[in-house]
């Protein structure tokens, strides 16, 4: 013990002994320089503790000023109140700004971020030319097309009666006063109210009875009060036609009801993207896609009668399309 702390203290230099400094323990040598040591090969003493197995060492000093330039890197990104912070500023714009500023920044922002994001496509909403969605083919004869072209002639006959009772009211005659009252309260709504204030009223206006094979035009079929399905169907047709809505959104739509196992003649009212269904059955305005245990069959227009093709399926039906050739030969509208 003497030898080592003699040693010891011969190893510290005079200065230091002299000014009274407090006597430093030797650190024990690393293995490296056990190992050279061992070996023979000492190092120079103003060498020594430069350099260890050839790297460089880590003092107290170097880790202590690390440290310190982590926290002051900390104290200016890490802090929300620090202008170099990712959060906005008040001294400093935020990336709105800049975005505002320069116009190609979000061109760019938005490149990267395809990058990263897939692109979903988008899946416009269905819209058909037709109600239900579906595709039409025309038919060019029938005993049906033939009907429709007679009941477009007494339209025709009709409307010049119409034409005539709005330049002399004194010589209407009363059936012709009460539609045109129909369509004078329908002309004063717009849209959606203009239909169900129509489609209420001829409901209203006309009692059923069952005539299969009789097709009349508004004015008959008002004058005696009573008719089907497809006199209803008729007299809204020219009261909306008259009311303002265009031909071209207009449809007589016949289908086989699948409830009731009969075909049914109903009014489709082109109204934005959807296709509205006028039922006598009912004062409810009804969406196509959303009428139940139905099967198109024909439709009937300006342009004549054309059939539907049922190439894509309806979804609720509750029947294949698969069967409609058989439902269409049944179809007893005439």
């Amino acid at each position: 013990m003497v030898t080592m702390a003699t040693s010891t203290i011969a190893e510290v230099p005079h200065e230091e002994i002299i000014r009274g400094a407090p006597l430093r323990r030797p650190e024990p040598p690393s293995r490296s320089t056990r190992i050279s040591t061992s070996q023979g090969a000492k190092e120079p003493p103003h060498k020594r503790g430069a350099y260890i197995s050839g790297r460089r060492s880590i003092s107290r000093w170097h880790v202590e000023l690390a440290a310190c330039f982590v926290l002051v890197l900390f104290a200016a990104f890490g802090n929300q109140a620090s202008p170099f912070a990712s959060g906005s500023s008040q001294t400093m714009p935020g990336a709105t700004e800049i975005a505002r500023d320069d116009p190609g920044v979000q061109p760019r922002a938005n490149a990267r971020m395809a990058l990263v994001i897939p692109a979903r496509p988008r899946i416009p909403p269905m819209t058909s030319r037709e109600p239900f969605g579906l595709d039409t083919m025309s038919l060019m004869s029938g005993g049906l097309l033939s009907t429709w072209r007679g009941v477009q002639g007494a339209i025709q006959a009709e409307s010049k009666v119409l034409a005539r009772c709005r330049i002399n009211a004194g010589q209407c005659p009363p059936v012709a006063k009460n539609f045109l009252a129909i369509v004078a309260e329908g002309r004063a709504h717009t849209g959606r109210a203009r239909i169900g204030v129509i489609n209420r009223a001829i409901n209203l206006a006309i009692h059923p009875k069952s005539d299969p094979g009789h097709w009349m035009a508004p004015l008959d079929t008002l004058s005696t009060g009573s008719g089907d399905c497809k006199d209803y169907a008729i007299a809204k047709y020219v009261a909306l036609m008259e009311a303002g809505v265009a031909e071209e959104d207009l449809r007589l739509v016949i289908v086989r009801d699948l409830a009731l196992g009969e075909d049914h003649a109903i009014v489709a009212t082109r109204l934005g993207q959807d296709w509205i269904m006028l039922d006598n059955r009912w004062l409810t305005l009804v969406q196509d896609v959303k009428m139940r245990r139905v099967v198109p069959l024909f439709v009937l227009d300006r342009d004549g009668l054309r059939q539907f093709s049922h190439q894509r399926t309806y979804s609720n039906s509750a029947i294949p399309f698969g069967n409609v050739a058989r439902i269409r030969s049944e179809s007893r509208i005439s």
